[in-house]
């Protein structure tokens, strides 16, 4: 039989504890990890900072 998952929650200590670098989340007691954004992801992101930062000409 398999083990069961185990009902533990997480806590912001938790997240804290992880090696420096680790990009995970809290989200509801449970500690999601996260990929590093794409090259496009962020190119993105770069495009709208500029469109909502650069004043108006």
């Amino acid at each position: 039989m398999p083990a069961l998952k185990e009902n533990t929650l997480h806590t912001y200590s938790d997240i804290k504890a992880l090696p420096e670098g680790t990009r995970a989340e809290l989200t509801d007691g449970e500690i999601y990890y996260l990929s590093s954004p794409s090259t496009m992801h962020q190119r993105i992101a770069r495009e709208m900072t500029i469109a909502i930062t650069v004043p108006l000409r």
